[in-house]
């Protein structure tokens, strides 16, 4: 990935030899993992395992149909041209004005919300940010207005709070984080739980530039700010939610060149809600030494629990959640180590990702953001290849048994951009999630979902903090949990869940906060139904 901010290349004769021997090893064995450690120890070498077989999509799963419908949706042009940060390209998708149609906003550079309308989307409204490089959205004072968190290149992060003012494009009211420069994300959730809603910053620049920001019991709007541990590393993107069953809210950071200068790290209090934050990545087996992207939260392999798909520079990881913590899985067809088609020689570098029921058969799917930089400025750890620039996203299948089938190739849709963030979202209201993605140049690009089928949309009444919470669903093709408001690199999706079932199937819907209390609820799919829970 990019340089470090001191300008660092650490590249030493001795390493690349050591690079190269066992590159030769990684060739002769399929499917091992070589060089990604989980746990404590530096990698020896982190070079990816470059192999993943192709297989068939098996006849028992339906095929997915998208078509770029970009114009289609009035969206023309890229957003920010010329803007220089290669890290930027956030994208976040919700209902912003209650209306019951999903909005856009996009941050590159500029920050610029599409309104849906009924006929597509609305003439840009642009707020008042030219350093944008991300977005996340939520409902930060829990005043039923989802609200704009912009993370940014330059010295302060913004946060536009939500209402009329923000759409109707008189000046919203906002709150600048001051102590940024610059960062990646804006994570929101109650972090303490105190039913308010905290914000964690994610710093791009080596040191220790990640912070927490805890939200007044006067004030929701009103932060303390307290920096995080984790010393000499770079942070792209992460999550919320509690990944070690202590009942709060983890923080899990990917780091940037993690092969480097220091791997993932996973936050906890250990069950004190003001105890100190410590790292407890190592002892989960989070601790992943790659240049991480993207993280993804979701039950992958039909069991019930929250797995992991992290996104990486070569080869996408996967790790299964089991009694012990999580272990990483090989031959999952979910690494996406290259374009389709394209040379040994070449390797994709992966961001956005997420989990979705892209084909309505209650199994999760995948999909994962894929560019690399126009400029040229990357530190592949691969040695003997390159990255690819132009890199179309990966379309992930899931079997239902952790195995995912890349689809891409047979959606016959045709690519021209490097993409940074993805948001998933039914963005025509029809049942099903599409996919919008923001390239490092700002280009936007609508992917639309036209599957046939039947679905229950599943999502939480207003003034709900949501962030953490866990859709548990049971009825459909076997069990089947996601977070109901994932964040992405540089965004954030639809804060809903939409799962596939047959006609006349009963499906049984729990709403799991992170402090273990649910709220349930059973609904009859028959079409396309709509299912709003209470707070859990």
């Amino acid at each position: 990935m990019p340089d470090d901010a001191s300008g660092n290349r650490p590249r030493t004769a001795r390493r690349l030899v050591a690079w190269l021997l066992l590159a030769l090893m990684a060739t002769s064995v399929a499917g091992l993992v070589i060089g990604t450690v989980v746990g404590g120890g530096k990698p020896s070498p982190p070079i990816g395992r470059l192999f993943e077989p192709a297989v068939p999509l098996p006849a028992s799963i339906p095929a997915a149909r998208f078509v770029d419908a970009t114009a289609l949706f009035g969206i023309n042009g890229p957003v920010g041209p010329g803007f220089s940060d290669p890290m930027a390209g956030g994208v976040a998708a919700a209902d912003l004005d209650s209306d019951g149609r999903v909005d856009i906003v996009v941050a590159h550079g500029r920050l610029v919300v599409f309104r849906s309308t009924p006929d597509g989307f609305a003439s840009p409204l642009e707020l008042p940010v030219d350093d944008a490089a991300s977005v996340t959205i939520s409902d930060v004072d829990l005043d039923g207005n989802p609200d704009l968190l912009v993370a940014r290149s330059g010295p302060n992060d913004t946060i536009f709070w939500g209402g009329n003012r923000l759409m109707d494009g008189g000046g919203p009211e906002s709150t600048d984080l001051t102590g940024a420069s610059p960062s990646s994300q804006l994570l929101a959730g109650d972090l303490n739980g105190d039913g308010l809603v905290d914000l964690v910053r994610l710093g791009r620049s080596r040191g220790p530039s990640d912070a927490i920001w805890i939200a007044s019991s006067d004030d929701p709007r009103v932060f303390d700010r307290t920096r995080l541990p984790g010393g000499d590393r770079i942070s792209l993107s992460g999550e919320l939610a509690d990944v070690d069953g202590d009942g709060l809210l983890d923080i899990w950071i990917n780091r940037d060149v993690g092969w480097d200068i220091g791997p993932d790290a996973v936050f906890s209090r250990r069950g004190d809600p003001t105890g100190p934050w410590t790292d407890v990545a190592a002892e989960i087996g989070a601790a992943l030494r790659i240049d991480a992207m993207g993280l993804t939260l979701a039950d992958l392999d039909g069991n019930g629990d929250l797995d992991a798909y992290v996104s990486d520079l070569g080869d996408n990881e996967v790790l299964l959640s089991g009694p012990g913590g999580f272990s990483a899985a090989a031959s999952t067809g979910a690494a996406r180590i290259r374009p389709p088609g394209a040379p040994d020689s070449v390797v994709s570098s992966s961001w956005a990702s997420g989990a979705a029921d892209f084909n309505l058969d209650g199994i999760l799917d995948l999909a994962v953001a894929n560019g690399g930089f126009p400029d040229g400025g990357v530190r592949n750890k691969i040695p003997g290849t390159s990255v690819a620039v132009v890199d179309p996203p990966a379309v992930l299948l899931g079997t239902g048994d952790g195995r995912f089938v890349d689809v891409w190739p047979d959606l016959g849709i045709t690519w021209d951009t490097a993409d940074r963030g993805m948001a998933i979202a039914d963005l025509d209201g029809d049942g099903d999630d599409d996919i919008v993605t923001v390239g490092v140049d700002g280009a936007v690009a609508i992917l639309r979902n036209e599957t046939q089928g039947s679905s229950v949309t599943v999502s939480a009444r207003p003034r709900c903090a949501t962030a953490g919470a866990v859709v548990s669903v049971r009825g459909t093709a076997g069990t089947y949990a996601r977070l109901l408001a994932p964040h992405s690199y540089a965004g954030s999706h639809s804060p809903a869940v939409i799962v596939g079932a047959e006609p006349g199937t009963r499906v049984d819907v729990t709403l799991i906060a992170p402090d273990g209390t649910g709220v349930s609820r059973s609904v009859m799919v028959m079409d396309r139904e709509r299912l709003v829970l209470g707070c859990p």
